[in-house]
């Protein structure tokens, strides 16, 4: 789970972001009033087909209404996950250690994935 080339000194780290919605606002793709207006379908949000989901976020961000997008994993719908592309309004909160953390180790499990021993 989360492989990446080495890089000499790296450390993997979980980092936690806040930022205000108000101010920077989301396009929320779990708002069906939102795919209706652009004619899409659910399954073209969440598809693995690189391609087309670019073109969606590239017609959302020519809109120049939005700092970015929210959708929900195909793993978990529970989950929201976001793209930003304005990113002005991004505050970091704190950065914890990867290996180890509680988050990734509850979603390791959650998904029935095997965590590398360097990550553990």
């Amino acid at each position: 789970m989360l492989p990446f080339p080495a890089i000499e000194g790296a450390e993997r780290m979980l980092g936690v972001y806040s930022f205000d919605e108000e101010l920077h606002p989301l396009l929320n793709f779990d708002d069906p009033k939102v795919l209706l207006e652009r004619a899409l379908r659910p399954t073209e949000i969440v598809i693995r087909n690189r391609p087309r989901t670019q073109q969606i976020a590239r017609n959302v961000f020519m809109e120049q209404r939005w700092s970015g997008v929210s959708w929900w994993s195909m793993h978990r719908p529970q989950w929201a996950l976001t793209a930003m592309w304005h990113l002005d309004g991004i505050s970091v909160e704190e950065i914890q250690p990867l290996p180890g953390n509680p988050a990734l180790v509850d979603a390791a499990r959650v998904l029935a994935k095997h965590l590398d021993d360097d990550i553990t």
